[in-house]
């Protein structure tokens, strides 16, 4: 291919000497990939760009496909010229192998990169995706993650870290889960047990199981998050209607929760009152 298409608008150099379609562009652990194996073998690939590769949340304005940068973690006295795209940060730090053969920092000294990066929500959210063993078993117990923090003392960014492992929990499932608890902990309420399983009678002589996402089990008060699958998505809409037909039946009270509750959540704290909820 001729230099000057490659130096056009067509193309996008992640990293010097790599070219990918910028219509198209390969996905970030393609590119960290390329950058660690190839360019720097002693570059661990961290911050935001570690988070994603593992599916961590982030918000959206750090994800790869908006920034378009790739951040790495290098020892201070390395010298390597990586490319404007590349944001290079110099510490020492452990490493641990992760899924798609990529050398990242251990949670630990993640975590206390993402401090620099993030809010107190989003660290907290990060944290409860960590230590979730809802459906898998976690990157990190939060058991080991808490003693892994409460030995360190010199780390930068270790005090966020602290605050956030302290509020994280483990079975939490979702971003807007983690901001639910944390709303309702803020306005006085009690602590609702999370993702908390449950068998009903489907009315034909069988059982369903399911999982709610805050409850109040010995109040029988049931929260749900909605995001927009529960709006666009008909069949998770059905779902979604047969369940709360079927938790009604057993007596408990639903509280369904959307995007405008979190932002505005006047009415949903007063509701929960009006039913009870209880208070710390």
């Amino acid at each position: 291919m001729h230099p000057r298409r490659l130096a056009s608008a067509e193309f996008l150099e992640p990293v010097p000497g790599y070219c990918t379609p910028a219509e198209a562009p390969a996905p970030v652990h393609r590119i960290a990939a390329v950058l660690q194996q190839d360019l720097c073998p002693e570059a661990l690939i961290s911050h935001v760009t570690a988070a994603e590769i593992l599916g961590l949340p982030l918000p959206r304005g750090l994800r790869h496909a908006v920034h378009s940068a790739v951040h790495v973690t290098i020892p201070p006295g390395a010298r390597q010229r990586l490319g404007p795209r590349v944001r290079v940060h110099r510490r020492r730090t452990t490493a641990t192998i992760r899924p798609r053969g990529l050398l990242m920092p251990c949670p630990l000294d993640l975590l206390c990169g993402l401090a620099g990066m993030l809010g107190p929500l989003a660290l907290i959210q990060v944290c409860d995706a960590l230590v979730s063993d809802s459906a898998k078993p976690p990157i990190i117990p939060l058991t080991r993650l808490r003693t892994q923090v409460a030995a360190a003392s010199s780390l930068t960014g270790i005090t966020k870290v602290r605050v956030a492992v302290a509020a994280s929990r483990e079975r939490v499932e979702s971003p807007k889960e983690t901001e639910l608890r944390l709303l309702l902990l803020r306005h006085g309420f009690a602590e609702p047990e999370i993702n908390l399983p449950l068998r009903l009678s489907d009315g034909g002589g069988g059982t369903r199981g399911f999982r709610l996402d805050l409850a109040y089990p010995l109040l029988r008060i049931a929260i749900e998050y909605d995001g927009d699958a529960h709006r666009t998505d008909r069949s998770q809409w059905t779902k979604d209607r047969r369940k709360d037909d079927m938790l009604h039946e057993a007596g408990w009270r639903v509280v369904r929760v959307a995007q405008p509750d979190l932002d505005t959540p006047k009415d949903l704290l007063t509701r929960l009152t009006a039913l009870g909820a209880p208070r710390t």
